[in-house]
């Protein structure tokens, strides 16, 4: 399901940027075989000899 989730977001906002024109990764043509993916910082695990940010 979640998978699920993820594809159908993926179209989502891929069909909103570009019904608005919008393609920030127009100026890197050697990227465009590969799918690019971003995320926050909240969904990486950070290394154990990482210290953690206290907000």
């Amino acid at each position: 399901m979640l998978e699920a989730f993820e594809q159908q977001s993926y179209h989502l906002h891929a069909e909103t940027l570009l019904s608005q024109g919008i393609d920030y990764l127009k100026a890197f043509p050697e990227l465009d075989e590969y799918t690019i993916e971003a995320a926050d910082g909240h969904f990486i695990d950070h290394a154990c000899l990482t210290e953690k940010a206290i907000l």
